[in-house]
């Protein structure tokens, strides 16, 4: 028989402090409660590219975000327009 004892621990985590858009250098420091942390975070994106074996970046992966307004730049740029893209 196992016998338990509910016992309060001390969890250390990461609380996001800042943002900032790795290609203009944008930063928005995060000030608010909890809660609304993700509304403040909320004009970057937070991107995740993985590259396979055989890849010109063989098996890397490269994590960065971007402000809204350089990935509206960057998105302009295309040929072809995501869809749901309305500017």
């Amino acid at each position: 028989m196992r016998e338990y004892e509910l016992v309060e621990k001390k969890v250390r985590e990461y609380e996001l402090k800042s943002v900032t858009c790795n290609k203009c250098g944008k930063t928005k420091k995060i000030t608010s409660e909890d809660y609304q942390k993700e509304w403040e975070a909320a004009e970057f994106q937070s991107f995740s590219c993985s590259f396979g074996y055989g890849s010109k970046f063989d098996m890397e992966e490269w994590n960065f975000d971007l402000c809204e307004d350089c990935l509206e730049e960057i998105v302009n740029s295309f040929k072809i327009k995501p869809e749901g893209f309305k500017r």
